[in-house]
């Protein structure tokens, strides 16, 4: 995403090399008013008093764009826009997402320089520059014109807007968001944009084909070959082969993505087959792990960041510690086999449940197993930690927080709408 500089060469170059769809909001609202379109009729009002067009005429124009085939296939890039905290609020309600978000910083006296020097070309809709980027013959540099919207007058008045809105747009990207000064020559931007989007590219290609391997079986612990031949009746009392595993690892993945995808925040994951189901003779806690690291692996692959959190030490004195089933967890999340690609550490980090591990670069959160013990209780650390994440989806595996030991009941009673948000009662 690239925001308000002479930015042809890096529009185009990027283009070429990812091969991604060029969205212009600029673009889009000259072509509705020179189709004389009612939209196109209402922008050109605020184009020609130099003010932002209404949120509700661009958000309809980029959404239509962005839904197209096209830029569904090859991904798009979105320049100018958004361009105020309502846009981009307007982008997270449909969960339009950018996985990169570029802003070149360019001194105000460069901005100016480079808008009211900018012509356009009305036979091929190219963007020129007078004294940085010319025309190739007389003939066209004949035939170029101004833009209504680049007198200096107006530039200057989008720029104060722009700086107003920036701020707030920018929080909403932190974690996608890469400053690029872009007050150097042109290939020199041009350059660092297209090194930072192959490292990004590389490392989630890493991602993708460390998922492919983990769902495929590569870096599960030697298991044998068992042939698979339909699901077992008997699921309840006998340890499953990895092609089995696989089976409930994928049909609790696309239950999750689903909900997701519908907009669900609050998930809980319970899958009770005998590895594991705590009350069984063969539960086994790396089946967990395989668990979460298929799951953390398919997020990671869409370019969400995402931190895997286990509980740690609770209470006091004698008090102190955490429940059995949950002990050395954290040790083998760190040590486990995350493929020769390197996905944790990158797009998944490791942490506790607190309202302290919510980070602004974390996307998702996987929280493995919550359990109360004897004593101590998990619930207030869970809920902070839930208010903390916001609207970003905290997915909780296997817990074990029914209200089965003595509690407070105020503090239950306060806490009751919590337990029923996740399913936890019962």
């Amino acid at each position: 995403m690239l925001l308000d500089v002479e930015d042809e060469l890096c529009c185009n170059g990027v283009m070429a090399e990812f091969g991604l769809v060029h969205i212009s909001t600029g673009d889009l609202l000259r072509a509705e008013v020179s189709a004389g379109t009612e939209i196109g009729n209402k922008a050109k009002e605020y184009m020609d008093s130099g003010s932002l067009v209404p949120d509700e005429l661009v958000t309809a124009m980029v959404t239509a764009r962005i839904s197209r085939e096209d830029a569904k296939e090859k991904g798009w890039l979105l320049d100018g826009y958004p361009r105020s905290l309502e846009q981009a609020e307007s982008l997270e309600r449909i969960n339009l997402r950018p996985d990169i978000y570029i802003v070149l910083d360019v001194p105000d006296e460069i901005l100016i320089d480079r808008c009211i020097g900018r012509r356009l070309d009305p036979v091929t809709g190219k963007i020129y520059h007078l004294k940085n980027f010319p025309p190739e013959t007389e003939e066209i540099r004949a035939r170029l014109i101004t833009r209504s919207d680049d007198t200096k007058e107006k530039v200057k008045s989008r720029l104060e807007t722009f700086k107003n809105n920036a701020e707030a747009i920018s929080s909403t990207y932190m974690d996608a968001l890469k400053k690029i000064d872009g007050s150097r020559p042109k290939q020199v931007v041009f350059e660092e944009i297209t090194s930072f989007l192959l490292q990004v590219q590389k490392a989630k290609d890493k991602v993708s084909l460390l998922r492919k391997s983990v769902l495929e079986g590569d870096v599960f612990s030697s298991l044998g070959q068992d042939n698979w031949r339909g699901i077992p009746t008997r699921l309840n009392n006998v340890p499953h082969s990895r092609e089995i595993r696989k089976y409930f690892y994928d049909d609790v993945l696309y239950a999750t993505q689903r909900a997701m995808a519908d907009g669900k925040t609050h998930l809980k994951v319970e899958i009770n087959i005998p590895e594991l189901n705590p009350e069984m003779d063969v539960y086994r806690i790396g089946t967990l792990m395989e668990l979460v690291r298929v799951l953390a692996l398919s997020f990671a692959e869409d370019g969400k960041r995402v931190k895997v959190c286990v509980q740690g030490s609770m209470g006091e004195g004698a008090l102190a510690g955490m429940p059995l089933q949950l002990a050395g967890t954290r040790k083998i999340l760190e040590f486990m086999d995350w493929g020769k690609y390197g996905a944790l550490g990158t797009f998944i980090s490791i942490g506790s449940i607190g309202p302290k591990e919510v980070e602004t670069q974390d996307d998702v959160f996987i929280l493995v197993a919550p359990q109360n013990a004897v004593g101590n209780c998990i619930i207030d650390d869970l809920e902070a930690m839930t208010n903390a994440a916001g609207s970003r989806p905290v997915v909780i595996i296997n817990p074990r927080l029914k209200v089965n030991f003595p509690y407070n009941s105020k503090r239950f009673l306060s806490n009751k709408q919590y337990f029923i948000l996740y399913g936890l009662l019962g």
